[in-house]
């Protein structure tokens, strides 16, 4: 159960993260940019702003629905949060801003997991 962050939220930044992608693909991997990171970098700033603007609670919650949604070893959303709030530390905001081509498919498949998607 989330007790920080919206779905509002989560719908913000997944939105945030699509028009960043719509501007700058990811490879056909799906994992990484094939382009200059610079330019893409300063465009981030939305996303990144997103991210930012969370509670550090809300921000904890957002990373373990993303852990879930990719399956990361196979966590319930408690464990996640527990292990989340236990590894924070300044780098959070661009750990999961960096996850940008992949982050609308994680924290979706994270939502349904957690059994909190429409």
């Amino acid at each position: 159960m989330l007790k920080s962050l919206t779905i509002m939220q989560v719908e913000t930044i997944i939105s945030a993260a699509e028009r960043l992608n719509a501007k700058y693909p990811p490879s056909e991997s799906g994992i990484g940019l094939d382009h200059d990171v610079r330019p893409y970098m300063n465009d981030s700033q939305e996303l990144r702003g997103a991210i930012k603007a969370l509670s550090h609670d809300a921000r904890m919650e957002l990373m373990a629905l993303m852990w879930i949604g990719r399956e990361h070893e196979e966590w319930g959303l408690e464990d996640a949060i527990k292990y989340a709030r236990e590894n924070s530390d300044a780098g959070d905001v661009d750990y999961i801003a960096d996850k940008a081509p992949s982050l609308p498919t994680y924290l979706r498949e994270g939502l349904k997991k957690a059994g909190l998607a429409n």
